[in-house]
């Protein structure tokens, strides 16, 4: 992926999506791929937790604080409160207590 200038997570990711069952179907999701698949995902998680400079965090969060605003809110607001998506309130989500 240096080709492309992004790091190599981004193509492991893009060939999992082309192999996997979303795309063409080449695996099957078998239990021990699904197994597989959640330690890739703990393993990835972890990996860009060890890659993730705090200070850098910190000088641009106030900044980002707004993207992440927009990007948690905007699903959530056209989401909440329209009868056509199959629900009207956070109460009635799948899982929630009332």
């Amino acid at each position: 992926m240096r080709f492309f200038h992004a790091p190599p997570v981004i193509g492991e990711l893009g060939a999992g999506v082309f192999l996997g069952p979303s795309l063409f179907g080449w695996v099957e999701p078998a239990e021990t791929i699904r197994l597989m698949a959640e330690i890739g995902i703990i393993l990835l998680l972890f990996g860009v937790g060890l890659e993730s400079d705090v200070r850098r965090l910190l000088r641009t969060g106030v900044r980002s604080n707004g993207a992440v605003l927009r990007a948690l809110g905007t699903p959530l607001g056209h989401g909440v409160g329209h009868p056509e998506a199959g629900w009207t309130g956070l109460a009635a989500a799948p899982g929630a207590s009332c």
